[in-house]
């Protein structure tokens, strides 16, 4: 069985925060039918009404303003967790240490380095360059060029 519970939610979040049915669908882009079939599918799904609804409009329950908060802060809680994971993915961050020859570095390396501190400004660029051979795991080399 599908579990739609979190879009039950966040219908239910967008009806309240939007003052109806026809709103609160619009506003998630949903038509107003399955705005309504989802709120009932949410009330009968965890025994209470949410909502009072009438010709005037809706008002929330005692319950439904203790799910409205309660699903307030899942969501906030989600969007955090998938905000961090997404930046986390979006950005690189940290050293990364470059070792390629004396030529090749003046040449080919730092010509481009301003461009990729400006894409990349987490990450801080150590550049050794050296016609000597270098050790990747005693310097702590990420990248070597030869």
């Amino acid at each position: 069985m599908k579990d739609d519970r979190l879009l039950e939610m966040r219908v239910f979040r967008a009806i309240v925060e939007n003052g109806g049915f026809t709103a609160g669908a619009h506003a998630l882009g949903v038509s107003q039918p399955f705005a309504s079939r989802s709120l009932a599918r949410l009330e009968e799904r965890i025994g209470v009404k949410l909502v009072h609804r009438s010709t005037r409009g809706l008002r929330l329950t005692e319950e439904g303003e203790r799910y409205l908060a309660a699903g307030a802060s899942i969501m906030a809680a989600l969007d955090e967790a998938e905000g961090a994971l997404s930046a986390s993915k979006a950005e690189a961050v940290g050293d990364l240490r470059i070792s390629a020859p004396i030529a090749f570095g003046i040449d080919q390396i730092v010509p481009r380095l301003p461009e990729f501190m400006r894409l990349h400004p987490q990450i801080k660029i150590h550049i050794s360059l050296t016609d000597s051979l270098v050790s990747l795991i005693d310097d702590h080399i990420d990248l070597a060029i030869r």
